[in-house]
């Protein structure tokens, strides 16, 4: 957890020598993620995941203002913090005048990420549906923000902490085509957790996400760690083709980072590179095979 305090005197230090800082607003059901940098190629600064959401738009009629604004912190704060609400201000020229909009969002949970590293844009470092607000902290890169008016947290029940896996199978090409035409692809790609006819290997969250900061989230570490087609949240998908590409770009990735110090990302120093040649190793042979690789999440909580 994070307290409003707390995360108001990260951003003031991050953003203070910027000029803009851009803001894009997603929606997802009922919840909106708020990512702030200085463009949308950059990493982000900090992020908002708000749960049950609602947004209001004052001094306005610009429904753009609902997905993008831009907000000058040598005029204005970044955004202004309420129990359970953020409001952004930003300027807006109308018929040559200027006048200030305001951005409203307000919502039961609000979750935050101060990004200190990499932003490696990983589809299961955010909030889903039904997460503990425990399983948030443990599993993704946001923490819950604690407003001063909330009541004290309870003591939590002492449990096994969540864990993120990512299970690895590398299927024949046929077996791969068959899942892909299937009707029930993803439950059918599931059932390949519960079989041990082709090779397999797992990897907790503990170790994918910071070999990923290691690498900076880039191209072929990325694909080769959380797969390079979505099937749905959960299943991710390296055809035999992307597969023999992963192992061909791999000579040209630079291994310095891997190599060195990583207990600062809480893993032992040496196992990034351990976790990466494990990975190295079984691509390689699914390469020489000509097979795919299905890549599972699982939590496991």
């Amino acid at each position: 957890m994070i307290t409003s305090e707390e995360f108001l005197t990260y951003v003031a230090e991050t953003v203070r020598d910027e000029l803009w800082i851009d803001h894009h607003a997603y929606y997802f059901g009922n919840d909106i993620y708020i990512p702030a940098c200085v463009s949308m190629w950059y990493g982000s600064y900090y992020e908002f995941y708000i749960r049950n959401a609602k947004v209001e738009l004052r001094h306005s009629n610009q429904n753009a203002f609902f997905e993008g604004w831009t907000v000058d912190p040598r005029e204005t704060e970044p955004f202004y913090l309420s129990h359970n609400q953020v409001r952004f201000v930003t300027e807006e020229s109308d018929f040559g005048a200027t006048r200030n909009a305001e951005l409203v969002f307000s919502g039961e949970e609000f979750f935050v990420s101060t990004c200190q590293y990499p932003n490696v844009a990983g589809r299961w470092q955010y909030p889903l549906p039904g997460m503990s607000t425990e399983t948030v902290e443990q599993v993704t890169r946001f923490k819950k923000l604690v407003f001063p008016e909330d009541p004290p947290a309870s003591a939590p029940v002492a449990k096994r902490p969540a864990e993120l896996v990512l299970h690895y199978h590398a299927v024949p090409a046929r077996v791969l085509d068959n899942l892909c035409y299937s009707p029930t692809y993803t439950h059918d790609a599931h059932q390949l957790m519960h079989q041990t006819r082709y090779p397999s290997m797992a990897i907790t969250h503990h170790y994918w996400v910071p070999l990923m900061l290691l690498g900076w989230g880039a191209d072929p570490l990325n694909s080769m760690i959380t797969g390079w087609c979505s099937w749905d949240t959960w299943v991710t998908v390296n055809d035999p083709k992307i597969v023999i590409t992963i192992m061909a770009d791999l000579p040209n990735m630079n291994l310095k980072p891997l190599q060195g110090p990583s207990t600062h990302l809480g893993v032992p120093d040496g196992w990034a590179m351990d976790t990466f040649t494990r990975l190295k190793r079984f691509y390689g042979a699914a390469a020489h095979r000509g097979d795919g690789v299905v890549i599972i999440a699982e939590l496991r909580e």
